[in-house]
């Protein structure tokens, strides 16, 4: 048993703990302000929902923003002069060494840029990916493709298997079967490739006879199409012919390939 003296401190310092979690020390600010408390936050954005602020719809007069681009500018001169004093430089010599290594780092881009218009990695940057990767790996955030559905083709492309192929085919006609949203969706995407499709062609039409109205473009395709191979006795077999022909009658028997195409 506790004596009665030990008691008090104890009812005392619970006291004091219940105290600062319903009444927290204030905090102060560099600016001689004080931080708000979780209570606080919560009353002012109980107190905030649904109201319309002061200034929404509101344009600024030009007297506004020319006071506005003048505090900006003030700070940003107050901010040049104290990283000059800090480096121990005047501000001249100051924005000559931060200009002359901005024009490094920019003609150090422009060395890493490449034909198709992207850029090299840097070794920092390498290094960087290399690290976030390992660690997405550890934390197994990345998952290993299983190789047992993939084959590589003559070419070197890696494709699925058969087996792979088979399963994929097998879930989408039944999510196509099940899930309305999805086949819905899917039915949208068909219709808008079509028209963006249509799209292309027009503008690729529109592209070609404007060119054709240029002399130089006109005399350069004639003198093509006039040395051109024939294509006589280069026709579509009949035996390719004929398989198309299966294939399409056995796309047809497919009850979602009809019901795409009649939508």
């Amino acid at each position: 048993m506790l004596d009665s003296t030990t008691s008090s401190i104890v009812r005392s310092i619970q006291h004091q703990q219940h105290q600062l979690v319903a009444n927290p020390i204030p905090i102060r600010t560099e600016n001689g302000g004080y931080l708000h408390s979780e209570e606080s936050k919560k009353k002012i954005s109980l107190a905030n929902k649904g109201r319309v602020p002061w200034n929404k719809g509101r344009s600024r007069s030009e007297e506004e923003k020319a006071r506005i681009a003048s505090g900006v500018r003030e700070r940003n001169r107050l901010r040049l002069i104290e990283e000059a004093a800090a480096k121990n430089m005047t501000v001249e010599q100051f924005v000559k060494e931060r200009d002359a290594v901005k024009l490094q780092k920019i003609e150090l881009r422009q060395g890493r840029k490449t034909d198709a218009g992207g850029y090299l990695l840097t070794d920092e940057t390498k290094q960087k990916i290399s690290q976030t990767l390992k660690d997405r790996w550890r934390m197994g955030q990345v998952k290993r493709r299983d190789a047992s559905t993939y084959v590589k083709g003559k070419t070197g492309v890696t494709r699925h298997t058969t087996e792979a192929k088979q399963r994929i085919s097998a879930t989408l006609k039944a999510k196509w079967d099940n899930d309305e949203q999805y086949r819905e969706y899917m039915i949208e995407r068909a219709q808008y490739d079509d028209h963006d499709s249509r799209t292309i062609r027009q503008r690729i039409s529109q592209t070609l006879k404007e060119r054709w109205k240029d002399p130089e473009f006109r005399s350069k395709m004639m003198e093509q199409m006039k040395n051109r191979k024939s294509q006589v006795g280069k026709l579509t077999p009949i035996e390719h012919r004929q398989k198309i022909s299966q294939t399409i009658r056995e796309k047809w028997q497919d009850p979602t390939y009809r019901r795409i195409r009649f939508f």
